[in-house]
């Protein structure tokens, strides 16, 4: 009986030797972990927004005369310079009406110089009316004299009195007709006048038979097709500068304490992955939407690049920016409250670093404090199984020993 309970102690013993050893080893294990290193990068912290980009330089074009459409080339997309033919229309019945104005012209022409001839001829027989009545006026103060000396007879004297009077009457008429041949003229040249602005309207709707690209730009719609009757002020392509590009931002009321005229925007475009554009804060809003409540305002691009106008974008402006400044993932940091922590990995041990998150991207935070510095290494993966002190081995390196 003795001898068991020795055995049985000494089992015992053995048993819990053996125990400890194997909790010495698990503590003792390292972590597997994944490590990423601290880099040094730029961020920013600013305003969110989306636009849609349009051109500061753009025109509709409509057709300034009527007719029917014989060519029309470019599509929408397609690049254009100023001067390039866009549309053309059938030239024909615009010439006829300009010939037809013409010679409408010469002939009003004619009218108004036989007018101005008429003039011309009641001005003389007017000169004329009135030599006639000075001399029957001076015929009849003679005969009045000589019947005061009873030299002529009454009935003398009573002829040279309706002379003078029949004379009259014609001056007067002769002044009527000067006054209605002056007002024919004057009605013939208004005629001309008007049959002159009608061949230049005819010559300009011959003109306006091609319709061109007024500046350099890209066609951003097209409303015509060869072959159709279009009338007079129909838009049929709208061109835009893509090299002069702005986004109509609206934003809420309480933004407007964070916006600076010229502030930096960044632009970004789904459809331009890779591609990162820059344009600034034309200027402040002066003036709140009554109905949403929102400011706009507009933001210039500095280069288009491969931005086009009618483009979704999504824009930050920027608020505050730190250059060179220690960030790491946001996966590999385990926030506390205000502060957060990181696990510095230094010959196989995690060392707790404690920092206030800085500026953050989408996918880095800034960290301030803690003396964590770029080029050290942190623990990306395996956070959560990490304390003070712990020992560490990279997953991938653990994995090629045990190949």
């Amino acid at each position: 009986m003795f001898l068991f309970l020795i055995m049985l102690s000494l089992a015992g013993c053995w048993h819990s030797a053996t125990g400890e050893e194997k909790d010495s080893a698990v503590d003792e294990a390292p972590v597997l972990v994944r490590t990423v290193v601290v880099e040094a990068a730029d961020l920013s912290h600013g305003i969110r927004a989306t636009a849609v980009l349009e051109s500061d330089h753009c025109a509709a074009l409509p057709l300034r005369t009527a007719g029917r459409v014989l060519e029309a080339s470019v599509q929408v997309g397609q690049m254009v310079s100023a001067g390039d033919l866009l549309c053309l229309l059938d030239a024909k019945p615009l010439e006829l009406a300009r010939r037809e104005a013409q010679l409408s012209a010469r002939e009003a022409s004619e009218r108004a110089g036989e007018a101005a001839l008429a003039a011309l001829e009641a001005e003389r027989l007017l000169e004329r009316s009135r030599l006639e009545h000075e001399e029957a006026v001076g015929n009849k103060v003679r005969q009045q004299e000589l019947s005061a000396r009873d030299l002529v007879s009454e009935g003398d004297l009573e002829q040279a009195r309706y002379a003078a009077e029949r004379a009259a009457i014609g001056v007067q008429n002769a002044e009527l007709a000067l006054w209605k041949s002056r007002l024919g003229a004057e009605v013939a040249r208004t005629n001309l006048a008007k049959v002159e602005l009608a061949c230049e309207r005819a010559e300009l709707d011959l003109g306006y038979a091609r319709l061109v690209a007024p500046f350099d730009g890209v066609i951003t719609t097209r409303n015509v097709r060869v072959g159709e009757q279009v009338a007079s002020g129909t838009v049929i392509f709208e061109i835009a500068d893509p090299t002069r590009l702005r986004a109509p931002v609206f934003l809420p009321q309480k933004n407007i304490g964070q916006l600076t005229a010229g502030m930096t925007v960044e632009v970004h475009a789904d459809a331009l992955p890779n591609e990162v554009g820059h344009g600034r804060v034309d200027q402040l809003p002066r003036a709140v939407d009554p109905q949403t409540g929102n400011l706009r305002l507009d933001v210039v691009l500095a280069e288009s690049g491969n931005f086009i106008p009618g483009m979704f974008v999504s824009l930050r402006m920027v608020i505050s920016q730190r250059l060179a400044v220690p960030v790491v993932p946001k996966k590999a940091v385990r926030l506390e409250g205000r502060r957060a922590l990181i696990y510095r990995v230094d010959g196989g041990v995690a060392h707790e670093v404690r920092f206030v998150p800085g500026l953050e991207d989408t996918d880095r935070v800034e960290v301030t404090g803690g003396g964590l510095k770029p080029g050290d290494r942190v623990v990306l993966v395996g956070v959560e199984q990490l304390s003070e002190g712990a020992k560490v081995e990279e997953a991938s390196v653990a994995a090629g020993a045990a190949d």
